[in-house]
């Protein structure tokens, strides 16, 4: 998991570079980092709300009936 924080607060850095002048000593990387660390916590409470409420197989099978495999 920490390979794809990693990745994303990259990308996400590469994206604010062109707003440079709006963080302090220009530091894109330390401000991507603090905005991947807050969107991924409430991300993470959504994605295991249907595990807290034991529907998580339900979506499985949703999804599976939504997007057949191949």
């Amino acid at each position: 998991m920490s390979d794809t924080d990693d990745v994303m607060v990259e990308q996400f850095a590469h994206l604010l570079k062109p707003f440079h002048f709006l963080f302090p000593k220009q530091e894109t990387a330390r401000a991507a980092q603090c905005i991947v660390k807050a969107i991924e916590t409430p991300a993470n409470f959504l994605i295991g709300i249907p595990d807290l409420l034991g529907l998580d197989n339900v979506f499985f099978v949703l999804a599976d009936w939504l997007v057949p495999t191949v």
